[in-house]
């Protein structure tokens, strides 16, 4: 008996959650494109050239959309943003049945990383695709640490990836992103 393909399409930010949402999924035999949006974020040109190496390191298929008329200028919680991305990613899909996926998690105390938000999301998309195409956020029940120690068993390449806020090559050191990441290499993250 032929088995179904399984189709993601992963929101590819270029950071550790995504990262290892990819290694989920790759791992779990579905056929994964990755989706870069570029919406304007400060920290664009370094997000991308690690999506980029991410993708091709597990060697998905790499798609960017240009949304940069939006010109982010903050960082941190960006109102929308979440939304943005999945609406963006199920007009970009290009398959009639299978799972868009992010790498969000629980433990922030942003409104859009909840099962509240992916249950409203998910009643959207049930609208547009009859349930065909579902939200999928592996690590949903997770916490940055869970991610972390997930990266560290299955060697994701953590080296490839970026996630300083401010999109200063070197990352600052003192955005929400880079404290969490300095905390998790130091140890100190529980």
């Amino acid at each position: 008996m032929k088995s179904e393909k399984k189709y993601a399409l992963l929101l590819l930010s270029g950071g550790m959650d995504s990262a290892a949402c990819l290694d989920f999924l790759t791992s779990n035999s579905f056929k994964v494109t990755c989706l870069f949006v570029n919406y304007g974020q400060l920290s664009l040109k370094y997000e991308r050239i690690s999506a980029k190496k991410i993708a091709k390191h597990y060697d998905t298929q790499f798609k960017e959309i240009n949304l940069s008329e939006i010109k982010i200028k903050k960082t941190g919680y960006i109102q929308g943003r979440n939304l943005l991305l999945y609406s963006v990613a199920l007009i970009r899909a290009e398959f009639k049945k299978g799972i868009i996926s992010s790498g969000i998690h629980k433990g922030t105390s942003y409104s859009d990383c909840s099962p509240l938000f992916h249950e409203k999301v998910q009643e959207i998309y049930d609208i547009y695709t009859d349930g065909r195409v579902r939200t999928f956020s592996p690590f949903a029940e997770w916490n940055k640490k869970d991610i972390w120690d997930y990266c560290q068993n299955r060697n994701v390449p953590l080296n490839l990836t970026y996630s300083c806020e401010r999109g200063q090559k070197k990352q600052c050191g003192k955005c929400l992103s880079c404290k969490d990441m300095k905390n998790l290499y130091a140890g100190k993250n529980k």
